[in-house]
């Protein structure tokens, strides 16, 4: 996500917060004393904070919500502001007054994401140790020091066939170490074909990295998995395996097995080769075995036929 620090206590300064009510119309306290949260979708409503406004800008409110992500503690920003806007968004937890970690991200707001959810535990390296206090802040990212245009514009693109997908090169960079040492060079480049990926799934994997949303199941094919493990988008993956791992058929069996193979996903490919076993005469009937170029599992399903 854009660029992460973890910092200690020393590094801290700053006046404290008082729990759900703060001092700065920029920011929230929660206080959460127990796992009770576990059982909710949606932990804590959501609260509006300000961006205050200027001689030349309207202020600009932005909802915050905890949220439950599949068990994990989620922050969840919403906005209907429709123009593009450098965020720092700051999140802090204490435990007993003080500081334990704390975690600095820049984000660019666009009018196409409405919102941003990520894993804020997951974020600060912690595990859950009750109670805590948990501050989200919000503020204009100032562009010296970020890897911004000056006008937050989009500074790359990522082209595939003949079509272009404008990028921030700090949302890719911060989200994927495979953009990270590809921006990394000294070499300014505006272009960076991407090869071996679908256009769709392009689209889907950078609208990934700028929401860190996980897309729809119906939306999960082989092709966003394979390039979800090119792009080292691990949250990805593991979401995609999921999916693919329960929607296994006669129809897809050997691609997803042979993808599952490829890039290493042993729990996809084991489940694969279960439902192989389980549905053998069916595969063969309809041809599928030709297809398959694993010489053990070709054997493993002849010896499941007799053969």
């Amino acid at each position: 996500m854009l660029q992460i620090f973890i910092e200690g206590e020393n590094n801290f300064s700053g006046d404290p917060s008082f729990c759900g009510i703060s001092k700065f119309v920029n920011e929230i306290t929660w206080t959460l004393n127990n796992n009770v949260w576990e059982c909710k979708d949606e932990v804590i409503p959501p609260f509006t904070l300000k961006l205050p406004g200027n001689r030349t800008s309207a202020s600009v409110n932005f909802h915050v919500s905890l949220i439950n992500i599949n068990g994990e503690l989620g922050v969840k920003i919403e906005s209907d502001y429709d123009e593009a806007l450098p965020l720092t968004i700051k999140v802090t937890r204490k435990k007993e007054g003080s500081l334990r970690s704390r975690c600095t991200m820049y984000w660019v707001w666009q009018e196409h994401h409405r919102e941003v959810t990520f894993y804020v535990l997951r974020m600060l390296d912690i595990i859950y140790a009750y109670p805590f206090d948990l501050t989200i802040s919000l503020e204009k990212t100032r562009t010296s020091g970020q890897h911004l245009s000056p006008d937050y514009t989009e500074d790359a693109k990522l082209t595939v066939g003949d079509v272009a997908i404008p990028v921030h090169k700090s949302v890719l960079a911060g989200s994927s170490e495979f953009f990270s040492n590809m921006f990394g060079g000294e070499r300014v480049v505006e272009e960076y074909p991407i090869d071996g990926i679908p256009e769709r799934t392009l689209k889907q994997l950078v609208q990934f990295m700028y929401c860190h949303r996980m897309t729809a199941p119906k939306d999960v094919d082989l092709h966003l998995l394979q390039g979800a493990h090119r792009f080292k988008l691990e949250d990805l993956v593991e979401h995609c395996e999921s999916i693919l791992e329960a929607g296994i058929t006669i129809g897809n069996v050997l691609e997803t097995y042979a993808v599952a193979e490829e890039i290493g996903l042993n729990r996809l490919a084991n489940s694969v080769k279960k439902f192989i076993e389980a549905h053998a005469e069916d595969i063969v009937k309809q041809g599928k075995v030709r297809k398959l170029k694993n010489s053990v599992l070709l054997k493993e399903l002849c010896l499941k036929l007799g053969q």
